[in-house]
């Protein structure tokens, strides 16, 4: 057995690469959709309630778990003629500071539970934010594997097959997925007709190819009938293949 448990492990690490798109695609809906729900839900409460002005009146600094810089916020302010004292709000931004007056919206039915006007917009462009984040490099993963795969079908059902010499194969240290980098082949072939040489070089690879291919042995290269900067370099994974005697 040569490595067997490094080769299935780089394997499923392109399997890793594909759900670590997903989950950040959903992950980014999952945001999106938790801001629509606030904005919407936070609107209605604004919209039902009544404006009442208000004294900032104490702010308390404190720091969570993670060590970060929080605060809270108390008011008071008068409603139907009744004063509230001490009231906490759910809000803070850096405007916000002892002794200023602010707007804030009253529930009729529960006068001690008050929101900062335009406090939906806040939320909005909070949870906005995550969805272009995550959604991002989640459907950037998403679509560039697609892309590949839609590419990888498209040449070799329709490009013209060439034999290329293995010259080099590399491990990529810009990318690290499960504590391992993938692996490049990059290969070279001499256009009969021209003399020119093209050089290619293969997707990441989360397999060791030098378990099956040596410097100097070809390899199968599926180039654009008329445009040689458009190939696939088809690495083969014997291992996985059955084809390899572990």
């Amino acid at each position: 057995m040569r490595n067997s448990g490094v080769i299935r492990t780089r394997a499923n690490n392109a399997n890793t690469v594909r759900i670590v798109g997903a989950v950040f695609a959903v992950l980014s809906v999952v945001f999106l959709l938790i801001g629509i729900i606030a904005f919407v839900a936070t609107t209605k409460a604004e919209n039902s309630g009544d404006e009442i002005e208000a004294t900032v009146t104490r702010i308390e600094e404190y720091s969570d778990s993670d060590g970060d810089r929080n605060y809270r916020v108390f008011v008071s302010y008068t409603y139907n003629g009744t004063l509230y004292e001490d009231i906490r709000l759910d809000f803070y931004d850096s405007s916000t500071y002892e002794g200023n007056t602010i707007t804030l919206v009253v529930d009729p039915k529960n006068p001690t539970k008050v929101l900062k006007k335009g406090e939906a917009i806040f939320f909005l462009l909070i949870f906005g934010f995550f969805f272009l984040v995550f959604g991002s490099i989640g459907f950037t993963i998403l679509g560039v594997t697609a892309s590949g795969e839609g590419k990888k079908k498209r040449l070799m059902e329709n490009g013209r097959l060439v034999h290329a010499v293995v010259e080099g194969i590399e491990l990529n240290t810009f990318i690290t997925v499960n504590g391992m980098n993938p692996y490049n082949v990059f290969c070279g072939y001499v256009d009969p007709a021209t003399g020119e040489k093209i050089e290619f070089k293969s997707n990441n690879l989360y397999f060791n190819p030098n378990e099956f291919y040596e410097l100097g042995s070809y390899i199968d290269v599926y180039v654009d009938q008329d445009n040689y900067k458009k190939y696939y370099v088809d690495v083969r994974n014997k291992a996985l293949e059955g084809n390899y005697n572990m």
